[in-house]
């Protein structure tokens, strides 16, 4: 059964799509990508996870590497409604405000630092912006806050990139960085060990 060709085109799992990319029809192989490139109803979650397993061969993994990678980069991105200064020290990145609309209005206030990020540490803005829009609006992350002397984690809900105001579109370079970071997790499995060899000349 080709992913396109069925009547019930709608009951064909991410699975068996995934299982029709190690096909011996290039056809099928080709229209199992397709659909696990523009098919809407198959998030990124679906891909990410299929991506996660061990048992996949190099064919499979990379098309769908970029099926995920497609579909990171016309999904939107996230942001947390913050305004950065320029101020970097060891306790992190400081902000001088926060954006009405986001939840971060509620859970930060200016002259905070962010410290962290999910256990990222951040010391400059393109760590902010990498660990922010490599994610989805609506993700819940732990932020870890310094303000004053208190240090504490703040779970903040991440709005839409598109609701910020005054700001264009993405620069190419950042969501190369940050699909690096959100695919840091998976994207070497399945790539055959590297073997350091260094035997004794005499042996």
């Amino acid at each position: 059964m080709t992913a396109l060709g069925a009547t019930a085109q709608e009951s064909v799992t991410v699975e068996q799509l995934v299982e029709q990319l190690a096909s011996e029809s290039f056809v099928d192989r080709e229209l199992a990508a397709d659909e696990l490139e523009y098919n809407a109803a198959i998030s990124l979650d679906l891909l990410e996870n299929q991506l996660a397993r061990s048992d996949l061969g190099a064919e499979q993994r990379l098309r769908l590497y970029r099926a995920a990678m497609i579909r990171f980069v016309t999904e939107p991105r996230a942001a947390m409604g913050v305004n950065l200064s320029r101020e970097v020290n060891e306790l992190g990145l400081r902000i001088t405000g926060t954006v009405e609309g986001f939840d971060s209005i509620n859970k930060l206030q200016n002259g905070d630092f962010i410290s962290e990020i999910n256990h990222w540490p951040i010391r400059a803005t393109v760590d902010l912006q990498v660990a922010v829009i490599s994610r989805s609006p609506g993700e819940v992350v732990p932020i870890v806050v310094v303000r004053g002397e208190q240090r504490f984690t703040a779970d903040i809900e991440l709005g839409a990139w598109s609701d910020l105001p005054n700001t264009g579109a993405l620069q190419r370079s950042a969501l190369q960085a940050a699909w690096l970071h959100r695919s840091r997790g998976y994207a070497q499995l399945g790539l055959p060990e590297v073997i350091d060899y260094d035997a004794e000349l005499e042996a």
